[in-house]
């Protein structure tokens, strides 16, 4: 299956300042990094992280590359306080990342469907628990089942 999967971590991250990743989650991005933390009186938590993708030093709303929640209330205080780590995965069809790296010429793909997938993982610095955040909206990734009954 041509299926590019691009893994980006941050190791000193937190919610009071910009930090900076590894490396961009696009091709020729840039490293700036920003999360936020929204608290919801349901005892959700919901979560928007950022990259610069543009290069440009600044945070802004066209570089949200995940967003998502976290519903297990325990967390609530680690993560509104975050310092900690963060590893975020993105999959994609090969051609897509191809595309990146030349923009504006012609590339031959394949047919195969390759789901776009997300995954973000925190890990607070003070417990060193492992949180698995869900996404919303166009970074939730649907689970596919194919059940034929014969």
């Amino acid at each position: 299956m041509p299926a590019k999967i691009r893994t980006i971590k941050a190791r000193s991250a937190s919610t009071s300042e910009h930090f900076y990743f590894n490396r961009s989650i696009q091709f020729k991005g840039g490293l700036l990094g920003q999360i936020k933390f929204f608290p919801k009186k349901s005892g959700i938590i919901k979560i928007k992280l950022y990259q610069d993708l543009d290069k440009n030093n600044k945070i802004s709303k066209e570089d949200l590359i995940f967003k998502g929640k976290v519903a297990d209330a325990k967390h609530s205080d680690e993560l509104i306080n975050f310092v900690g780590t963060i590893k975020f995965k993105k999959q994609m069809h090969s051609c897509d990342w191809e595309k990146q790296k030349q923009p504006g010429e012609f590339i031959a793909c394949t047919r195969d469907y390759v789901p776009t997938l997300h995954e973000l993982m925190l890990k607070p610095d003070s417990s060193g628990e492992k949180i698995y955040a869900e996404g919303l909206g166009e970074f939730r990734n649907e689970q596919l089942f194919d059940t034929y009954l014969l």
